[in-house]
């Protein structure tokens, strides 16, 4: 299965991929409506015929902008969707941030995400999104384990940040991650070398796993 995680492809001066490069896409996995995370999501899954996974908000907006409305399943904090009947399972996790934009003359607000994909083997992956962290990481951590986690530890230039290194390095370990990825923070930066020294504080098991455009990771 193959799956996009906030496709923030066009006007993005990191992305290694165009938008005509993405083929072959089972799903698309929003976790909110800002423009740096739902980014090419709609045009994505008009194109490949890609389920589109998110909150309400950005269904909405995916369906005014005509997206065939069986391609979309909507989720609030707690569902739990299998793909298909794959085994394979999106389950939405309660975020501490906001979902805000314009549809047409309209301002919208809704529900952000986080996700913890589920693969058949019980492999568990976190996708944070843009959330800041809160003590109910551990919770979920317990409920639903999962072994990768992506971080974001900073965000874009001119934007309030939701998390620095030592937060995001904290929400890694409520999760108790084997493998944290720390995503959400512009090209060069040294903020996930920070991240990977206050991880390796407080959880020295855990491997920091940066990775640049372009890089592939094979998960064995």
């Amino acid at each position: 299965m193959r799956l996009l995680f906030d496709p923030y492809i066009t006007g993005n001066e990191s992305a290694a991929v165009g938008v005509d490069d993405i083929r072959d896409i089972d799903a698309v996995i929003v976790t909110h409506g800002a423009f740096d995370h739902m980014g090419d999501a709609v045009e994505i899954v008009k194109k490949t015929g890609a389920t589109l996974y998110c909150g309400p908000e950005v269904r909405d907006y995916a369906l005014f902008n005509g997206v065939d409305e069986k391609l979309v399943r909507m989720l609030v904090w707690g569902t739990c969707l299998e793909h298909k009947d794959t085994g394979i399972t999106v389950r939405s996790i309660e975020a501490k941030h906001l979902s805000y934009f314009k549809m047409g003359d309209t301002k919208i607000t809704g529900m952000p995400m986080s996700y913890v994909v589920t693969l058949r083997d019980g492999t568990g992956i976190f996708f944070a999104g843009d959330t800041s962290i809160f003590s109910d990481m551990k919770l979920f951590g317990k409920l639903y384990p999962v072994k990768y986690g992506f971080f974001g530890v900073m965000g874009l230039v001119g934007y309030p940040y939701e998390m620095d290194a030592r937060e995001a390095a904290l929400a890694a370990k409520f999760w108790n991650v084997d493998v944290a990825i720390p995503i959400h923070y512009p090209a060069g930066s040294s903020v996930p070398y920070d991240f990977e020294a206050e991880l390796a504080k407080i959880m020295p098991e855990a491997k920091t796993l940066i990775l640049a455009p372009g890089d592939e990771y094979v998960v064995e």
